[in-house]
């Protein structure tokens, strides 16, 4: 939900800066917007490896689909 989160208001500010700026000042809208993807850049980099272990422990094998291969025959 984060990162739904996170990139609805990327996309919000977007929108409000490309409306606020308007067509007049299109130059200035490119390094605006490449300096606001630098956080939201490194938050995701962070992050991600998060997010795959946590859908790998939801939806992957579990610990109780688990076998050992290192099981001792019982005498």
């Amino acid at each position: 939900m984060l990162f739904l989160s996170v990139t609805s208001l990327m996309v919000a500010f977007s929108a409000a800066l490309y409306i606020v700026s308007g067509q007049e000042n299109n130059w200035i809208l490119i390094p605006i917007a490449a300096l606001t993807c630098l956080p939201v850049a490194s938050f995701v980099t962070l992050q991600f490896s998060l997010l795959v272990e946590l859908i790998s422990s939801t939806y992957g094998r579990g610990i109780f689909g688990k076998q050992n291969d290192n099981t001792t025959a019982r005498t």
